[in-house]
């Protein structure tokens, strides 16, 4: 007995002009079709749901680095009024920071 007993099952031999075909009937040809074409669209909206995952966690790491860039920023803006700097000195620094880096 093989491993695919749903196959053996309707598969018949024919040996026309000497040569032996195994084959199987339309109906059971339709039906592995049928599977098929389920399995391909389930894996194909598989597919799509990783790749949309990855575009959502890529905008995720952007937004992130966008916070941390904006904490770090604000943390230098504490940091230097609390040294008395005045805001306008302040935000000339930060803007400084923000394109020469």
């Amino acid at each position: 007995m093989s491993d695919t007993p749903e196959t053996d099952k309707n598969t018949w031999s024919d040996s026309s002009e000497g040569i032996l075909y195994k084959v199987v009937t339309s109906d059971f040809a339709r039906k592995l079709e049928r599977e098929r074409d389920k399995a391909r669209t389930e894996l194909e909206m598989w597919r799509d749901g990783n790749i949309m995952h990855q575009i959502h966690r890529d905008e995720l790491e952007k937004t992130e680095r966008e916070r941390d860039e904006a904490r770090n920023e604000l943390k230098q803006w504490h940091t230097l009024r609390l040294y008395g700097a005045e805001p306008e000195y302040i935000h000339e620094y930060i803007r400084m920071l923000r394109y020469n880096c």
